[in-house]
């Protein structure tokens, strides 16, 4: 989910993904929130993408779409 103020201000942005290990923890928030706050850690794998920026002529939704 993202936020459509955060791609107006036309600063770079720099996504990242993140896929979450199953064997550790489940992102169910609702069924796992008691145990994922009382855990030393969430094992994930966080990968860093290249940088974006605004094109000229495209819109701050657009952008977070693209991203998405």
């Amino acid at each position: 989910m993202f936020k459509k103020a955060a791609f107006e201000l036309g600063c770079i942005v720099c996504p990242i993904a993140i896929k979450y290990n199953k064997e550790f923890t489940d992102t169910f928030w609702d069924i796992e929130l008691f145990r994922l706050m009382t855990s030393w850690g969430v094992v994930c794998d966080v990968w860093f993408l290249d940088p974006q920026q605004i094109m000229p002529g495209e819109t701050a939704i657009e952008l977070a779409l693209h991203l998405k």
